[in-house]
Parts: structure tokens; sequence; C-alpha cells
């Protein structure tokens, strides 16, 4: 796996263990246990105060990654990279006082490729040629298949189109298939990275 490779340590829990929010905290404080760490970072809907609390004992500080603002957190730090109007209001009733709010864009968790590609870029053409099509990693709604399906009129067809896909495979062989019926659209599967994609994109769906 992705962590291991780079010389992390990984521990996997059963699907039994992350049930409930509590038997989620149970397990991961036995993982934990035996070492002072810095910092518990977690990133998961189902999380939140009482699953951070219970890691306090673990740990000096908790990071919390959220974007949905629907439920309370005990954590030192919170992190939402999304560009929202005001968007640390949306937070300061959900975390303890004196907690830091980084929220933005400015705080976008992001490989150093991008910088080195923003850093290359040229003056963007008025005209859109090249389109990216990314809906995230599983595309719930199955917006890929209708983005392609739109893409595919005759007035669109001109467009050369980057798909990216790396969701389950019976869906990505219904877009490859999409995608042979249209000129100029290449299928990507799993990437480190976009950053060269968005680069040599006029437009990003």
């Amino acid at each position: 796996m992705l962590g291991e490779s780079r010389g992390h340590e990984l521990v996997c829990l059963t699907a039994d263990a992350v049930a409930t929010e509590r038997a989620d905290a149970l397990a991961c404080a036995s993982a934990l246990a035996g070492t002072a760490w810095d910092w518990v970072v977690v990133d998961c809907y189902a999380l939140g105060a009482p699953w951070e609390t219970a890691m306090r004992a673990h740990a000096a500080r908790v990071l919390a990654i959220d974007d949905l603002a629907n439920r309370d957190h005990d954590c030192d730090a919170l992190l939402d990279q999304n560009y929202l109007p005001d968007a640390e209001a949306r937070y300061r009733a959900r975390v303890p006082a004196g907690s830091d709010l980084l929220v933005g864009p400015r705080f976008a968790l992001l490989r150093p490729e991008y910088r080195q590609y923003r850093g290359s870029l040229g003056a963007r053409r008025r005209e859109v040629r090249r389109l990216l099509v990314f809906f995230g990693g599983t595309d719930p709604h199955g917006m890929t298949e209708l983005a392609l399906e739109a893409l595919s009129s005759p007035r669109l067809r001109e467009l050369a189109v980057d798909v990216v896909y790396a969701g389950d495979a019976s869906r990505r062989g219904r877009i490859e298939a999409q995608a042979a019926l249209r000129p100029g659209t290449t299928v990507h599967g799993q990437r480190p990275h976009l950053a060269d994609l968005m680069a040599g994109a006029d437009l990003s769906l």
C-alpha cells in the first residue's frame, strides 16, 4: 500500500472495530497505546468530538480535517481547504475556544508537483481546446458518464478530453467504451497527481 511503500507503519482495523464511533475510538486507542504521539490527524465524516476526546490520552494535539461543518470537534486545529464565503464562521461554534481554524485554499494539501506546474504555466488560451474531466475518486453519482455523453454532442466533439476515473472496474469499462466512441478522448486510471493534466487543460470539470 502507498503508506507502507513510503516507509510508514500501517495498522489496519477490522470492520467490526470501526462499526461505531466508540468502537473505532477503542480500536484506535489500542493501536496508539505505548507511544507518546505529537499529533493525531483524523479525516472521517463518521468521527467527531467523542472520538477526538478519546485520542487526547494518546496524543498531545488533534487535527481534524472536515468540510461539512455538521458536527462538533474536540481538536487543536481544524482544516477545511475549500473555498467558501466566511468559511471560519461555519466552525466557530463547532470547535473549542482557541482552536486554530485552517480554512480556505491556501491551506490545501497538495503535492509539490502542483507548485512546479503552476510556476511553468504560460498565458491561458482564450479558446477552449482541451478539457479535463474528474469527479473525485469514486464519482458516486455517475457524473463522468453524463459529462462524456454531453461532450459527445456534435458541437463539442472537436475538444480533446482527458478523463480520470479510478473507481470500480465495471464502470470503468463503460467509461472506456464511451471514450472509444469519441475522438481525442483519453481515460486515465489511478494517478499520483493531476498537476500535469490540469496544467494542460483549458477548462476542468
